[in-house]
């Protein structure tokens, strides 16, 4: 309940902050730098390195593509019928196929599965969400744009992104002993990842208005629904653990990836229908999302 309330709170005084305080911009950035650079690589680094990758990991290393891809070919098909321009349809992708599986994300398995889910949905975030943005979103943006693709960029992104580093050495250090010291001080750390990653959504939640009202149905329907689905669908047909079926189908279930927004709107894909999508898949999901936790 404590843990709840701090969470609650911390996504409280975000959207105040937004509100009421000048310094709210400089403090969203402050907040994101915070969660990049330190909390969510603390994370990885305590996790990662006592988690048993093993066949049931398969499942959460490829259901966040499955999101993606699965959210294009949606994406394209649709457009078709309705006829959406190229901006339109690039915007649903970047947001409908990507998850918000870290700043919001693993707070939600926190709270839903308990300390033990981190593990699988820090796996989750970084090959099923990074590597689509990184990837997917790059190849995305490109064609939605009329361009064509730097695949130096790309690779510049995946080598540089602090989580990734930190995901690399982890993966590296699987069998080092840390010292209890250097546990207890990473553990300190990573504990402020949940409130202030909830406090950074909070400072971004901007009013939401609807407009759009087809695509955002649509990418909400795909994002919140049906991709999840398969994804249980997978885990049933492999007959996955259940511990890592009931994460990475949470995972799977998450809002649009607010980064995936952010990028789409930076292209100039439709900003407006990126941004609420962002907005309203945060609200719709706090609905969704306890579903999915009963299925399991």
């Amino acid at each position: 309940m404590w843990t709840l309330t701090i969470l609650f709170a911390s996504l409280g005084l975000g959207v105040l902050a937004r509100e009421y305080w000048s310094f709210a911009p400089r403090a969203l950035r402050l907040a994101r730098l915070w969660v990049i650079w330190v909390a969510l690589p603390a994370v990885i680094l305590k996790e990662i390195p006592n988690l048993v990758i093993g066949h049931d990991a398969w499942l959460a290393l490829f259901a966040g593509w499955w999101v993606f891809v699965g959210a294009l070919v949606f994406a394209l098909v649709i457009g078709r019928v309705w006829d959406w321009p190229r901006a339109t349809v690039a915007a649903l992708v970047l947001t409908a196929g990507l998850g918000n599986t870290s700043f919001v994300g693993l707070p939600a398995i926190r709270l839903l599965v308990g300390e033990s889910g981190i593990g699988p949905a820090v796996l989750y975030d970084q090959v099923g969400s990074f590597l689509p943005l990184a990837v997917g979103g790059s190849l995305v943006v490109a064609w939605g744009k009329g361009e064509g693709v730097s695949w130096s960029s790309i690779v510049a992104k995946l080598v540089t992104f602090p989580p990734t580093i930190a995901l690399v050495l982890a993966l590296l250090l699987r069998s080092v002993t840390f010292h209890p010291t250097l546990l207890s001080a990473l553990g300190t750390v990573a504990a402020t990842l949940s409130p202030v990653a909830l406090f950074a959504v909070g400072l971004a939640a901007a009013r939401p208005a609807l407009k759009h009202v087809r695509p955002i149905a649509a990418g909400l329907v795909w994002k919140l629904a049906l991709a999840p689905l398969g994804v249980f669908g997978m885990a049933t047909w492999l007959n996955t653990d259940p511990h890592w079926a009931h994460v990475t189908v949470l995972q799977s279930a998450m809002a649009p990836m607010v980064t995936g927004g952010i990028v789409a709107s930076s292209a100039g894909l439709n900003p407006e229908l990126a941004s609420q999508m962002v907005v309203l898949g945060l609200f719709a999901s706090a609905v969704t999302l306890p579903l999915w936790n009963l299925w399991f």
